[in-house]
């Protein structure tokens, strides 16, 4: 992800060690990253389905989130308090708009380490058992491009999470397709 707004070594990632360095007129390699493989390149319709961005804050309602939904967001990345956490009320207006058929990500506005699912009463426990796909260490920029993929390679909401989560897992994508 981009760590600095100019340097010449702005990228990072600040939850894992370091790809490698360059210095003293080599290159070192440190380790090989692991990625999952690519999901298929789906066809890009006139207008690309609207995909929000939603910040959650300690004592946050679901006013914005709510209005996302109401303005056609068919995803939605939340993005939490520390490990992935919001409220009891967000976790609500995550399981309406789950069962309207919006694909929610959820993130966390923390800049290194993984949402993790280890706190309830609004909670990541709880946020993703209303529907949520946990993302990982993708923070919110890489998790709305995740969503926007899985929204354009099918149109079946409980497919469209299935592809989102194998997309951030070791998952076997070709089982996406099965």
């Amino acid at each position: 992800m981009k760590t600095q707004a100019v340097a010449l070594d702005a990228f990072a990632d600040p939850s894992r060690e370091l790809l490698g360095k360059v210095g003293f007129g080599k290159v070192s390699v440190l380790r090989q990253p692991q990625r999952p493989q690519a999901l298929p390149l789906p066809a890009m319709p006139e207008l690309p389905p609207r995909v929000d961005m939603v910040m959650h804050h300690a004592d946050g309602d679901p006013v914005l989130f709510n209005a996302a939904v109401a303005a056609g967001a068919r995803g939605i990345v939340l993005i939490g308090t520390g490990a992935g956490n919001a409220t009891p009320e967000i976790v609500q207006a995550v399981r309406e708009a789950v069962a309207r058929g919006v694909l929610v990500a959820l993130t966390t506005r923390v800049p290194a380490g993984p949402v993790t699912e280890i706190y309830t009463h609004g909670g990541a426990v709880d946020i993703v058992a209303a529907g949520a796909v946990p993302t990982g260490t993708l923070r919110a920029g890489q998790a709305r491009i995740a969503v926007l993929s899985a929204l354009l390679a099918t149109d079946d909401p409980a497919e469209q999470a299935r592809v989102l989560r194998a997309a951030l897992s070791e998952e076997d994508p070709a089982l996406v397709d099965a």
